[in-house]
């Protein structure tokens, strides 16, 4: 491979990476209004609600908001693939093209893409945000008697 082509796919790696991390912030955002909006129905309507209308409303929601945070979490795995492809890449063109700054490069974009706390927080948080929500409506369908 060429030196240009070499850097061509270096670009294309960063191009996935920069497109997961965009899918990451839009799914953030989906699972957002999820809870929003399900918090907001069970204040609104959650007391009138018959027991099997509050259990598909829950189920529908539960399965949705799971579905996302594994979607999530996915992308965590793949956003760390492409950063460890990316320093593979810049490992290889240190050795081809006799640079070893690229090494050093390479060797914190292997540091930075490996899964850290930061993404375990998020699947906590996104998790507990799941069960805060379902929580919620119970409360709401069981209120205390004075």
């Amino acid at each position: 491979m060429t030196e240009y082509e070499l850097h061509e796919l270096q670009m294309l790696r960063w191009e996935q990476i920069s497109t997961q991390y965009d899918l990451v912030l839009t799914l953030i955002t989906i699972y957002l209004t999820m809870i929003f909006a399900f918090l907001a129905a069970a204040h609104f309507t959650g007391r009138d609600m018959s027991r099997f209308q509050a259990g598909i409303f829950s189920s529908v929601f539960t399965i949705a908001a799971l579905f996302t945070m594994y979607q999530l979490i996915g992308l965590f795995v793949g956003m760390s693939f492409w950063g460890e492809q990316l320093a593979q890449g810049y490992f290889f063109m240190a050795e081809s093209l006799n640079k070893p700054e690229l090494s050093e490069l390479g060797q914190k974009v292997q540091e930075d893409s490996t899964i850290g706390w930061e993404e375990v927080f998020i699947a906590i948080i996104g998790l507990l945000g799941i069960l805060v929500s379902l929580l919620f409506i119970w409360s709401v369908r069981h209120p205390k008697t004075k």
